[in-house]
């Protein structure tokens, strides 16, 4: 597993489960407890209020993610291809992690191939650092399995799935298709993660209907 959080060891990070738990993981989108958990992450409140609260700052954090300089190291234990495509999941995931963060909301990772690249990027720690405090104004730290703080929310992989589908509906620019649900299938990936495109846009329609009734 691996988490992602802002610097207090209290505030909840975006998540990645092993494929196994995709698998194992039966994603509950039945209407009544997808409507109460969708009050949590998806009212049009939120979306107001998480440009309200943070000044409007998903603008400045998508420049920050566009302009990010990606180095052959980061793509040095992720050998897919073609590398433009986990290029294009890596940011779109990047933004995603933004209402999460500033939220403190779990969201998880669909992707093994953005995940290792993910892991690359961090290890270019001077850049990553330069990265964060540009994009989020906080570092978005990751955790591997077993090594996140005490006390760190754990929901379950479904759920976390289902916030990241959410924040990508924050962060996406009108028409912009999310390459993340299915990458893993696209570039090879060996036991892919993803989510089922029936899932996503069960959760997108869950989503606007939503917001359409605040």
């Amino acid at each position: 597993m691996v988490v992602l959080a802002s610097t207090e060891a209290t505030h909840s990070e975006p998540y990645r489960g092993d494929p196994h738990d995709h698998q194992e993981a039966e994603h509950d989108y039945q209407e009544g407890t997808h409507g109460q958990r969708l009050r949590r992450f998806a009212s049009a409140e939120y979306s107001k209020n998480v440009k309200l609260r943070r000044g409007d700052r998903l603008g400045p954090m998508s420049a920050a993610v566009a302009d990010l300089e990606l180095p052959p190291a980061v793509f040095k234990t992720c050998p897919w291809q073609p590398r433009e495509l986990i290029d294009t999941g890596l940011r779109q995931w990047l933004r995603c992690c933004a209402p999460a963060l500033w939220d403190n909301q779990v969201i998880g990772m669909p992707s093994r191939a953005v995940d290792e690249a993910w892991h690359g990027l961090i290890l270019c720690t001077a850049s990553y650092s330069a990265f964060c405090k540009k994009a989020y104004g906080e570092f978005l730290h990751h955790h591997p399995e077993g090594g996140a703080p005490a006390g760190l929310a754990r929901d379950p992989i479904g759920e976390q799935l289902r916030r990241t589908v959410v924040a990508w509906t924050l962060v996406a620019k009108p028409g912009e298709q999310c390459v993340l649900w299915d990458l893993d299938t696209c570039v090879g990936v060996d036991e892919p993660w993803g989510l089922d495109q029936a899932h996503v846009a069960a959760i997108q329609d869950a989503v606007t209907s939503a917001r359409g009734t605040k």
